[in-house]
């Protein structure tokens, strides 16, 4: 299994526009591509400004190349994103996934 991670930050209202950008499409866009497993996104607040880390899994690199093409360390940041974003990442992370641990830590 493969992460690919990619990094933003914006102000409140940005990055609240992003999630909601990022639940509509670029969640159903990732289903529909075979080979990816599952995305987050995670968000930070530091300073008045919010960070925004997606991390995506995929059982393959040639599934990250049906996404992203064959530049696939290039970021897919799309023109509603980058309109909401004061900052983002142009090139991505990709990371084999050494350990998996399904359901940890449990309830809260």
């Amino acid at each position: 299994m493969i992460a690919r991670t990619w990094s933003a930050s914006a102000n409140a209202g940005g990055a609240a526009a992003y999630q909601r950008h990022f639940e509509s499409h670029v969640l159903s866009e990732l289903a529909e591509v075979p080979g990816y497993l599952d995305a987050f996104l995670l968000c930070r607040e530091e300073s008045g400004r919010v960070e925004l880390t997606v991390l995506s899994f995929w059982n393959s690199v040639d599934a990250i190349r049906r996404f992203a093409g064959p530049e696939y360390e290039t970021a897919v940041v799309h023109d509603d994103a980058k309109a909401v974003l004061d900052h983002f990442d142009t090139v991505v992370r990709h990371y084999s996934v050494a350990v998996a641990a399904s359901e940890a830590g449990g309830e809260e």
